[in-house]
């Protein structure tokens, strides 16, 4: 039976190309079989010196081992060793390629080994990319390498199904679901406004519109609420006032119908999480919760750690990292921002007002939301709060909502 060593050198004597491809890493083996090594070498000058020849015919590389060896007489070992070669079958093809490509494999796990215990053992740093390249480098000789392209093959009615047919889950303003189709999986939409706007208290009032809805057909994923910005208590609070639809006063004189209440429309599936400040954090909750939707407030204070990129950059990153993140997890990602200076007093703030959001947020998101007011002194606008959604995958629009902060409540305007 064939020996791996057989198998390979049979391949390179039949083939110029195959050698031109695998035989250098394969010389480069360590601790190879001496006859191979020496077989390989000769191969390697014979294709070298004869610069059209295809494949080595048996007696030619016989005559050349001869010709070429320091050692007068060639022995007998190396012809047996040579004949074996030539009587190796090696018709299957694939099979044949899969032994070669093994012994490539074993040349760059090699040299990746190297360069760990260069890490652990001498402490040098920076090593990472050269046993990426490595990796890469392997996989562009192979015949088949990881699948990282994927052809999109069309299935109209599950295009359908998912992209017309079925709505995301309802926000809780209709003009939104009209418009952006609800919060669907894989995806990060952004609320944002001045200071005391009503941006926490509008994420709240759609956090209880997500948890009623899985309450309704039954859903385990839970929805949750990240906080880094406002206490985390009164937010729980906001939530309880969307709900009942009850200011803090009747909520204190009606405790045991406030419970009941918030059981039967959901709250019980939300979950109140505070010190969301990292990426590393958020991805914790992803994977212990499974959440259907995530909001996070503020999503622009959300840092990574030891990430060398500052200012716009990290902000780029950040969101870059979330969307990524929103599509691994099959989950909807919400992050609330407050708007600068630039914002303040408009009733449809652009998403370049935000910070950042011009060269960083805006291509990393699937929609956004503003929320703006009337500041021209008229009281007739004084509790109107001014939305715009300006970005979609689709239409755009603007709406307007009465809104009610002593119960967490808006109403649309119509």
């Amino acid at each position: 039976m064939a020996t791996e060593e057989q198998i390979i050198i049979k391949a390179f004597v039949e083939s110029r190309d195959d050698f031109d491809k695998y035989g250098p890493y394969v010389l480069a083996l360590k601790n190879m079989d001496r006859l191979m090594k020496q077989t390989l070498w000769y191969i390697q000058k014979f294709y070298d010196k004869f610069k059209k020849a295809a494949r080595i015919p048996e007696t030619e590389l016989r005559s050349f081992m001869k010709m070429n060896s320091s050692v007068s007489d060639f022995g007998d070992l190396n012809n047996q060793y040579i004949k074996a070669i030539y009587e190796t079958d090696i018709t299957n093809r694939d099979l044949t390629m899969d032994i070669v490509e093994h012994a490539v494999e074993k040349h760059f796990i090699s040299n990746i080994v190297d360069i760990a215990a260069g890490v652990l053992q001498h402490n040098k740093s920076g090593q990472i990319l050269k046993i990426q390249g490595a990796i890469d480098k392997y996989h562009s000789i192979i015949r088949h390498p990881p699948n990282d392209i994927q052809e999109y093959v069309l299935n109209l009615s599950e295009l359908i199904k998912t992209e017309i047919s079925t709505p995301g889950i309802p926000f809780s303003i209709k003009f939104l679901n009209k418009i952006i189709k609800g919060m669907r999986p894989g995806q990060l939409g952004l609320i944002y406004a001045y200071v005391d706007t009503g941006k926490t208290s509008f994420g709240v009032s759609n956090l209880c519109a997500v948890a009623n809805h899985l309450k309704g057909i039954g859903a385990k994923r839970p929805v949750i609420y990240g906080c880094n910005e406002e206490d985390v208590s009164r937010v729980t609070l906001r939530a309880i006032q969307c709900i009942t639809n009850w200011n803090d006063d009747e909520i204190a004189a009606n405790e045991k119908t406030v419970r009941s209440i918030i059981t039967q429309r959901g709250f019980d599936n939300i979950k109140f999480i505070d010190h969301i400040s990292t990426i590393s954090k958020v991805e914790k909750l992803l994977i212990r919760y499974n959440p259907k939707v995530i909001f996070i407030d503020q999503g622009t204070k959300v840092s990574i750690m030891n990430t060398k990129k500052e200012g716009v950059n990290a902000l780029e990153e950040v969101f870059n990292t979330l969307r990524d993140m929103a599509k691994r997890y099959d989950t909807t990602i919400i992050c609330m921002a407050q708007g600068g200076d630039d914002c303040a007093g408009k009733k449809h703030p652009r998403l370049r007002d935000l910070y950042g959001s011009k060269s960083a947020i805006q291509g990393e998101l699937d929609w956004a939301i503003s929320i703006g007011v009337d500041d021209t002194g008229d009281s007739k606008y004084a509790s109107w709060r001014f939305f715009s959604i300006t970005k979609n995958k689709g239409d755009k629009g603007t709406f307007a909502c009465r809104f009610d902060h002593e119960r967490c409540q808006f109403k649309e305007v119509t």
